[in-house]
C-alpha cells in the first residue's frame, strides 16, 4: 500500500512537472492572433488567413484563406503537431486565395518545428521554414 502511494506521488509530479514545462513554452505562442504573412517563401499580401493557440486546451482554430480550420496541437520544446480537427469547404471564388489555400494547407500539417522571435511566429517542416506569422 505505501508503495502504491509513493508511485502515485511520483506520477502526480511528473504530471505537475511536464505541464509547467508546457506553461513556459505556450505564454509565447498563444493567446495571441498570428496572421499568415509567408507560405514557403512567398509573401502573403491579401487574405485573412491566421492562427490561435489556446494553451488550456491545445486547441487551435484559424482561417487558411477562404476556409476555417480547428483542431489539436501538441508542443514538446521546440517541437510541434498539428492534428485536424475540422475544415469548412466553402468555395473558394478567387483562384489566387485558392493557391494560397492549398499551400497553405500542404504544409500546415507538416510542420515539426516552431520559433518566436518579436511577435513573428516561424513555423519549420524540419529545418525547412514553410509558414511565417506576425502577431
Amino acid at each position: 500500500m505505501k508503495l502504491t502511494r509513493t508511485l502515485f506521488a511520483i506520477c502526480v509530479v511528473l504530471a505537475v512537472s511536464a505541464i509547467a514545462v508546457t506553461a513556459q513554452i505556450n505564454p509565447e505562442i498563444t493567446g495571441k492572433r498570428w496572421k499568415l504573412t509567408e507560405v514557403n517563401g512567398v509573401e502573403v499580401t491579401r487574405g485573412h488567413a491566421f492562427l490561435q493557440l489556446e494553451a488550456n486546451t491545445n486547441k487551435y482554430s484559424g482561417s487558411s484563406g477562404c476556409n476555417f480550420i480547428g483542431g489539436e496541437y501538441k508542443i514538446e520544446g521546440t517541437h510541434i503537431r498539428f492534428t485536424l480537427g475540422f475544415i469548412t469547404r466553402r468555395a473558394c471564388l478567387d483562384n489566387e486565395m485558392q493557391k494560397l489555400e492549398t499551400e497553405f494547407t500542404k504544409v500546415f500539417y507538416e510542420v515539426t518545428d516552431f520559433k518566436v522571435e518579436e511577435e513573428v511566429l516561424r513555423l519549420y517542416k524540419g529545418d525547412q521554414l514553410v509558414l511565417v506569422f506576425k502577431a
